[in-house]
């Protein structure tokens, strides 16, 4: 009972003190949280699936590093934060590598956006958050497939220096699919 009680008000103090994560938004995914926190904290589950490294990323590494930060102080991880951290940084760099250094162009099955300029209206978007995507293009993009829209931005990613920019592309990328999936088709 006296640990439970130090723990939470070791918790508390820290929120006092330091505060929640600044606009670090709670993991979308369950499941993908709990792979994290099990090979994170506890040494577990060895590499995360390629869906999950993909959430991480566009999570983002201040995020990351901020919910691994927290959860040592107020989770009783202080007498392991040495191999926590180190554990955290392998999930991050293994995530990355996952993630963003596939083939540096995408595979023949994916090929090419037919429709040219639906392809430049998604890369203004996703890549300079200029315009909007046109229904029609939400369509193209629908055809295309997720994973193959995934494989292309990760290759774009790639070849035209955007690495530095990773997590906001990849999160512009997810939000512009869910918003051409969640549109109704005329």
């Amino acid at each position: 009972m006296a640990a439970l009680l130090a723990r939470v008000l070791s918790a508390v103090t820290h929120l006092l003190i330091i505060g929640p994560p600044p606009l670090c938004p709670k993991m979308a995914d369950p499941a993908c949280g709990r792979q994290i926190v099990a090979r994170v904290f506890h040494g577990e589950g060895g590499e995360l699936s390629h869906a999950c490294c993909a959430r991480l990323i566009q999570f983002g590494k201040k995020c990351h590093d901020e919910r691994v930060e927290l959860r040592i102080t107020s989770g009783g991880y202080e007498a392991n934060a040495t191999a926590v951290l180190r554990n955290s940084a392998e999930v991050w760099n293994g995530c990355v590598s996952a993630v963003l250094t596939p083939a540096a162009s995408p595979s023949e099955s994916c090929g090419r956006m037919r429709n040219v300029q639906c392809g430049k209206e998604i890369v203004r978007r996703v890549f300079h958050l200029e315009g909007r995507v046109t229904p029609g293009c939400c369509v193209e993009l629908l055809k295309l497939g997720r994973e193959c829209h995934d494989e292309l931005v990760e290759a774009r990613i790639l070849r035209g220096g955007y690495e530095g920019n990773a997590t906001a592309v990849l999160r512009e990328s997810a939000k512009v699919w869910t918003q051409c999936a969640l549109k109704p088709i005329a």
